[in-house]
């Protein structure tokens, strides 16, 4: 390995490193730092598919290699290594180079066999500890009420579907978060996926199953990743497990409809989950070859320092896992006390008291003498709280905390996709049970009555796009009528006093006041029209004038965008950037403001007939707040936007209304 400076810049330039990852895979059986360079790849790949991807780019793509500043302060610096070629950043990986000689922790078998007795060992050690020690995880669970139906482990090779006991003590069962993955399938496997699934009526393409499954039947005739999972089941010393499709009738409307809105009890009582991290879809293993450790694990000496593979974070397995894009998978991770993350190479343990990984360099990370962090305000739904915080936030009756943690899970929720728009509430029912239980709040389509104000500021990245709106879902004003996939932005607190008051106006008094967490959520995501009482005016002067954006837009010193009227100032104009879904107001002699449009569409068609901007009205949410509505018909509205740097004296002058919005 030979290195060389940037004359440029002085600094170490990126070098090709090998001319593939078949050549770095062969120089690493007999050299040590290749040996640590291809472990840190492979290490870094959590999906099955990207793994599979980096083993067959082969001679077509190269290896680079490139020295970056240290992460660690035990580090002198830290290599990047790379392969070359128009797909993910996740086939990259830091390598630092320490002063200090790391060893492994963790009882790992370090081979590619990944069912290795000490594997299973290890879980279970995890497990007995914390069902053992943890008494706060205990805590955690919902009831002692069992589901509807269990898989009962026989033998090596049979199992039984069972009806649960649903009196007396909850049973241990290992329950699955696994990705369907059938857009993903050929002809072949979407059948073997059909004839797996609990059936009660026949069917052309097979007959019912249901009687015969409450006999016994062979493990064999299930998915490749249910297989595995009944196998850690037993080898985890448990006798019974759930998974959606063995535990939930497929083809019976009222036993799904009956048994998805209970996914906090199945979940929430589960004596462990196991999240199966790689496999994108279901007929894939969950055992697959570790080969990571094909060359064993060691430190690699580099001149008088160390090469070392240093970890990903939890949440980078979490991050990309094919499991992040799943809309069902984020209440199952979200409502688990105890959870195994089972990825390609290792597996790691999250509980409310601890995280562990298999294969480690440094020490565990000890939750317990850590509060709950609250939801980074970065936002764009990433995963930086550990899985356990939203039950701790409503253990520990923090309303505030846990509010936060409700924004957090929202904005990874919209993000992701679902098989059938229709289950946008649905899949997030287990979720808002546990909020409505510790909050005594009244569901209002995925807002809640007490933070409405705050619920109803949420806010687009990007404009979406109108084709794929779901609001044949949910109205306008909520979150749930956005596309799937969409980066969304919520508003952390309130700033100043809010004149807003939510009214219901679809929904009988006797449900107003069930108590039901469970009925609550049901009851308020059929919500399809709220009343709401504030300040309403129109958002431009009848005088205003539509002027190109680029007329007024100049960029600063540093960089920043900012508008100029100087020419007319007494002038009040207007402006739609549709490429950005940005719509702008000046009036005479006061700071502009800027709305973001919910929808591209919006903000084209505004731009073609500037004079629809007339007929935008403005409804004040908050000091410097506000939506941006639409008149449906006379004292209806819906809402087009949101700004969130209106001027505090905007709505001077203006009534306060009471309208509905829809």
């Amino acid at each position: 390995m030979r290195l060389k400076l940037d004359r440029a810049t002085g600094k170490l330039a990126t070098v090709a490193f090998h001319s593939s990852f078949d050549e770095l895979d062969r120089c690493a059986q007999t050299c040590a730092s290749c040996r640590v360079f291809r472990q840190a790849l492979i290490l870094e790949q959590v999906s099955s598919n990207d793994l599979a991807y980096l083993k067959e780019a082969n001679g077509t793509l190269e290896v680079s290699l490139k020295l970056l500043e240290p992460k660690r302060a035990d580090c002198e610096f830290t290599f990047e290594i790379w392969i070359k070629g128009p797909f993910s950043v996740s086939h990259s990986a830091s390598v630092p180079c320490s002063n200090i000689q790391y060893f492994p922790g963790g009882n790992t078998t370090q081979n590619d066999n990944p069912q290795d007795q000490r594997i299973f060992r290890l879980a279970n050690q995890w497990l007995r500890n914390c069902d053992k020690n943890h008494v706060q995880c205990g805590n955690l669970h919902w009831s002692s009420s069992n589901p509807t139906r269990l898989v009962r482990i026989i033998s090596d090779t049979e199992v039984q579907l069972v009806e649960a006991p649903q009196e007396g003590k909850r049973v241990p069962y290992l329950a699955l978060s696994y990705c369907w993955g059938e857009d993903k399938m050929n002809e072949d496997e979407k059948l073997f996926i059909f004839e797996g699934k609990t059936r009660r009526f026949d069917a052309a393409q097979g007959r019912a199953n249901l009687d015969d499954r409450l006999q016994s039947f062979k493990i064999q005739s299930l998915p490749g990743i249910i297989q595995d999972a009944i196998r850690l089941t037993k080898h985890l010393s448990l006798t019974y497990f759930w998974a959606d499709t063995l535990c939930i009738i497929q083809d019976d409307p009222e036993d799904l409809a009956r048994e998805a809105p209970n996914m906090h009890k199945v979940y929430g009582n589960a004596y462990l989950t196991v999240c199966a991290c790689s496999p994108d879809k279901a007929t894939e293993s969950l055992f697959q070859p570790r080969s990571a450790f094909k060359y064993g694990t060691e430190a690699a000496k580099l001149g008088k320092h160390w090469l070392v593979n240093f970890d990903s974070s939890l949440n980078t397995v979490r991050l990309r896992s094919p499991l992040s894009s799943r809309g069902w998978t984020l209440q199952e991770e979200k409502l688990s006390p105890r959870i195994l993350y089972w990825t390609t190479q290792r597996m790691w343990w999250s509980c409310a008291k601890s995280e562990l990984a298999e294969f480690t360099w440094k020490e565990k990370i000890d939750r317990a003498a850590e509060p709950v962090p609250a939801p980074s305000t970065a936002g764009m739904g990433l995963e930086l709280t550990p899985p356990q915080a939203f039950l701790l936030s409503s253990w520990n009756g923090n309303s505030l905390l846990l509010h936060q943690q409700w924004q957090d899970v929202l904005q990874s929720y919209v993000r992701r996709y679902l098989g059938r728009p229709e289950d946008r509430f649905r899949a997030l029912s287990g979720i808002a049970s546990v909020y409505a239980q510790g909050q005594q709040d009244q569901y209002l389509a995925g807002l809640w009555k007490k933070t409405f104000m705050i619920d109803l500021a949420w806010s687009v990245w990007a404009p979406a796009d109108q084709t794929r709106t779901l609001r044949g879902v949910a109205p306008s004003w909520s979150w749930a009528s956005l596309p799937m996939g969409t980066q969304l932005r919520m508003k952390r607190k309130a700033q100043g006093q809010s004149s807003v008051t939510a009214v219901l106006t679809d929904i009988d008094n006797d449900v107003r006041k069930d108590t039901n967490p469970l009925s609550v959520v049901e009851a308020g995501s059929k919500i399809s029209k709220v009343s709401v009482r504030a300040r309403i005016r129109r958002l431009l002067s009848s005088d205003s004038k539509h002027v190109e954006w680029n007329s007024i837009s100049r960029v600063d010193s540093e960089n920043r965008e900012k508008f100029s009227f100087a020419e007319k100032p007494e002038q009040p104009v207007h402006a739609v950037d549709f490429s950005r879904g940005l719509i702008l107001a000046y009036s005479a002699r006061k700071r502009e403001i800027i709305a973001r449009l919910d929808y591209l569409q919006d903000a084209t068609r505004l731009r073609k007939l500037p004079e629809r901007c007339s007929e935008i009205f403005c409804l004040e949410l908050a000091e410097g707040e506000m939506l941006l509505l639409e008149r449906v018909d006379e004292g209806t509205y819906s809402r087009i936007g949101i700004s969130l740097s209106s001027r505090e004296d905007f709505f001077e002058g203006s009534d306060v209304e009471t309208i509905s919005l829809k």
